[in-house]
């Protein structure tokens, strides 16, 4: 098992990339707020003449991507809210042709239970009482989009 801090530079992604093409488990950490941000950044770490075949290999190696966000909790504490994306045969096509907004708009139809929005944890999360409805919706980036979310509207 290999742990990189940080994925920066492509030289980095390379090496994580050849690394778990090896049989390696990699888990590496990047600073991005949603999964489609990972994505973008990580294809954008690749020079135009590499994409093709990194993104091949992303698209092959790739396990998951979990994003984390750490909010001010009702009773005061913490509580931890999740974004998460399980590699799937649609995501892999979605992760090799680098068609971002097919991947979010395929982790919003539910068709598997491992993926989940930031939205529909927070959501989740005010209706169970764990956030406040304020918290959450700030926390989603557009309260509208959380309130209509909020009343079952997608």
């Amino acid at each position: 098992m290999i742990l990189l801090g940080e994925i920066r530079d492509p030289e980095t992604a390379e090496i994580a990339l050849q690394a778990a093409e090896t049989g390696h488990l990699v888990l590496a950490t990047l600073h991005s707020a949603t999964v489609s941000e990972t994505v973008e950044r990580l294809t954008n770490l690749f020079p135009s003449e590499d994409r093709e075949s990194q993104l091949l290999l992303l698209s092959n190696l790739l396990i998951g991507i979990l994003c984390q966000k750490l909010l001010p909790s009702a009773d005061g504490g913490l509580y931890l809210v999740t974004e998460h994306l399980e590699n799937s045969g649609a995501v892999r096509t979605y992760l090799r042709e680098s068609r971002i907004p097919e991947i979010v708009d395929f982790m919003g139809r539910g068709d598997n239970p491992n993926n989940r929005l930031f939205m529909e944890a927070l959501v989740a999360a005010a209706q169970a009482g764990h956030l406040t409805h304020e918290t959450a919706a700030a926390a989603t980036g557009s309260e509208s989009d959380f309130d209509r979310a909020m009343r079952g509207i997608s």
